[in-house]
């Protein structure tokens, strides 16, 4: 169980992990499996919302235990969001994508 306190939520993550169904489910590479339970509500208490997802794994119980798993599932979109807030520096992506033949004039009123 792992709580964290964002901006102004409280969420309260639970994870369910088991191996028992290996051998058992369609997927071949499957070693373990398990049950994210995210309960979050804001400050006051107020607007809880719950989600439940269930995922498949090819980490065994020994490579990721349920504390790994819960950071795994934390950072799933890290990487993600990084790559859509952060402009390479490399390419030259930060100067500004607007080109023109002029360069920007002040505004007048």
């Amino acid at each position: 169980m792992l709580e964290d306190i964002k901006a102004l939520e409280i969420e309260l993550r639970t994870i369910r992990t088991s191996s028992a169904l290996q051998g058992y489910i369609a997927f071949p590479h499957a070693v373990q499996v398990f049950r994210l339970d995210r309960q979050t509500t804001d400050l006051l208490g107020m607007r809880p919302r719950r989600e439940t997802p269930s995922d498949i794994t090819s980490l065994s119980p020994q490579q990721a235990g349920p504390g790994r798993l819960l950071k795994l599932a934390r950072g799933h979109w890290e990487i993600e969001n990084r790559l859509h807030r952060v402009r390479d520096v490399t390419f030259d992506e930060n100067r500004s994508q607007v080109r023109t033949g002029l360069p920007p004039l002040p505004c007048r009123s």
